[in-house]
């Protein structure tokens, strides 16, 4: 069975329009839609057969019980939140996001209103350049698109909305159980089901844990794992950018002690111009953060980079900056049986290379590759997964604590790599790390779901 399909590994946006003016909220009405009749691509056969549970409706659960749903599985997804939420901080969608997003609709991410970002650029204090890529220098034309998180969210869940699988919301999962012939939910109701849809199954052929990095269900599955909560996180904030100083260019400045200020674009459909502010923090300073006052925040990030003044500016209150903390989740397989982990519950990184959500998309791409090649045959499909995605996923988390140093704990050690990556033979290194497509250092890009993953790389 071929699962090549018409999509591509990069869709070529040099022609994009640039987005117009704005508006002042998320406009719902603008979000992609697939068009009527049509189906995903992920597969040649959509007449796999099996009850699969996805629990989680972030963007990996979403992804992922949506591509399931298109090549015929019978699939629920389980969330505990009612619906997902909105609010939530920019992203880069990367060319492996992009890609992924491609398998549901060849140019599917431009219609996010996403803004091309060609550069990323940090420097120190100094003055001293400590990263500066160029997507250009891995393929012409090439670039990611500064979005918002939300938007995406809210465009997955709307398509899943109206495919054939089932969504369960406002509902805990609060065991797993299972045997050589299925798997046994239950749920945080006395009589095991969830509240109002008596007709929910509990039994299922096959578990898709997609409930974060927090997930209490990895260790019942007998998930070997390493994880940790880190001393870091990050204050964000979405805010206008009124004098278009940020365009097409994430940028860093790191300062002393740990201080790391970036500056995203991130975009809207129709809308204006803005960008997402991020501040490293330790988790353990957020208190003191909040005693001594916005305005003495906003002076030491306007004297690390003056040239932001008008961006940091736009935070007139409290209330408009979140605190994301950061954690880390290592696993060596991501599959048990008949249970397989998706995102952040597999995989989570401190997300200073900015891959959270594309590694989201890729696994929900590439699992739906291998339930289709495998026939619905989930513990050959699940352990086929965890085998494509390995090398990937290692590489990129190890990548990330690099980047961690490089940009935010610069040392002698990653201003070496610093300089390194900036020499031409070199710098397609460094941009297809970003990019999230490398999976070592001297082994060939992953193929993408969507363009060349075909039967011979599940074997």
């Amino acid at each position: 069975m071929s699962l090549k399909t018409r999509s591509r590994i990069v869709p070529d946006t040099r022609d994009r329009p640039r987005p117009a003016d704005a508006s002042d909220t998320l406009p719902m009405d603008h979000l992609p839609r697939l068009a009527p009749g049509a189906s995903l691509a992920v597969s040649a056969s959509s007449n796999v057969h099996g009850r699969i549970a996805v629990v989680g409706g972030g963007i990996a659960g979403t992804a992922a019980a949506l591509f399931l749903a298109g090549i015929g599985v019978e699939v629920v997804l389980f969330e505990r939140r009612q619906r997902p939420a909105l609010e939530t901080p920019g992203m880069l969608l990367q060319a492996n996001g992009q890609a992924a997003l491609d398998v549901i609709e060849s140019g599917f991410a431009r219609r996010l209103g996403g803004v091309p970002v060609h550069r990323w650029y940090g420097e120190d204090s100094r003055g001293r350049v400590l990263i500066d890529v160029h997507y250009d220098d891995w393929r012409p034309g090439s670039h990611a698109l500064g979005v918002h998180r939300g938007l995406l969210h809210a465009a997955l869940w709307s398509l899943l909305e109206g495919s054939a699988a089932r969504i369960v919301t406002g509902v805990t999962v609060s065991a797993v159980r299972g045997d050589e012939h299925g798997v046994d939910l239950s749920f945080d109701r006395s009589d095991g089901r969830p509240q109002g849809d008596a007709q929910t199954p509990a039994r299922y052929d096959g578990i898709v844990l997609a409930d974060g990095f927090g997930s209490t269900l990895r260790d019942q599955c007998g998930l070997v794992h390493r994880s940790r909560s880190s001393a870091w996180g990050q204050l964000w904030a979405i805010v206008p950018d009124h004098e278009r100083r940020f365009v097409g260019t994430y940028e860093q400045r790191a300062g002393d002690d740990g201080m790391n200020l970036g500056i995203l674009p991130v975009g809207r459909p129709g809308g204006r111009a803005e960008v997402m502010l991020t501040w490293a923090l330790r988790a353990d300073r957020l208190d003191a953060w909040r005693a001594e006052g916005i305005e003495a925040w906003k002076d030491r990030a306007k004297n690390l980079w003056p040239w932001a003044a008008p961006v940091i500016d736009a935070i007139t209150d409290p209330g408009q900056v979140r605190f994301e903390p950061f954690g880390e989740v290592r696993m060596t397989q991501w599959h048990r049986d008949r249970v397989v982990v998706v995102g952040d519950a597999g995989h989570a990184a401190e997300p200073d290379l900015l891959q959270g959500a594309n590694q989201a998309l890729v696994d929900a791409t590439t699992l739906a590759y291998a339930v289709g090649a495998s026939y619905g045959r989930l513990p050959d499909a699940f352990a086929r997964y965890s085998d494509v995605r390995r090398r990937n996923l290692r590489f990129h988390q190890s990548a990330s604590r690099w980047f961690t140093s490089m940009t935010r704990r610069p040392s002698p050690a990653t201003r070496l790599l610093s300089w390194g990556l900036r020499l031409r033979a070199l710098r397609g290194l460094a941009v297809q790390t970003i990019a999230g497509v490398r999976q070592g250092v001297f082994s060939p890009p992953i193929r993408l779901p969507g363009d060349v993953l075909t039967d011979d790389d599940l074997d």
